[in-house]
């Protein structure tokens, strides 16, 4: 089994710079070199690059794709749509960890330079602003941070 492992990694690490991406994009480590966080960023940069050039070929193609599999679905199974070519969109590619994510709100929140709302928004970006919302004022008046100013408004 390790062999079989060994062998892969050496074939993805020969793979990987023709094609534009770094090996440690697929999750391989160096061959034992130690490497600084420029050239870490770098080869990081590199496989970004190489995906951003290869989204941008397969996003018309993939719609051209997949609006001709709409058009033969009412051709063939009588499916009542009208077919349009659908806008294909990818994502950033890049997933945050958690302990990044903590740590950048941490920061913000240190500085004062960010919401609640923001910040619950950075944390759960797939949520509406109903549920950002409600989020928000609960965190609000878990801290006590909601509670109306004792004095009134400043006067300026």
């Amino acid at each position: 089994m390790a062999e079989h492992q060994q062998t892969a990694e050496a074939i993805t690490h020969q793979a990987a710079p023709p094609t534009g991406y770094s090996a440690q994009s697929f999750g391989l480590h160096g061959q034992g070199e130690a490497i600084t966080a420029t050239e870490s960023a770098s080869r990081d940069q590199r496989s970004m690059g190489t995906r951003k050039k290869k989204v941008g070929y397969w996003r018309y193609a993939l719609a051209d794709m997949l609006h001709v599999m709409l058009l033969l679905d009412v051709a063939q199974f009588g499916t009542r749509i009208t077919p349009e070519r659908p806008n294909v969109e990818f994502g950033d590619g890049i997933a945050e960890s958690e302990q990044q994510t903590a740590t950048t709100l941490d920061l913000l929140a240190r500085a004062e330079a960010v919401s609640t709302g923001t910040k619950v928004r950075i944390l759960h970006p797939e949520w509406d602003d109903t549920a950002v919302q409600a989020e928000s004022e609960e965190i609000l008046a878990e801290t006590g941070a909601s509670a109306p100013d004792p004095v009134g408004a400043f006067p300026f």
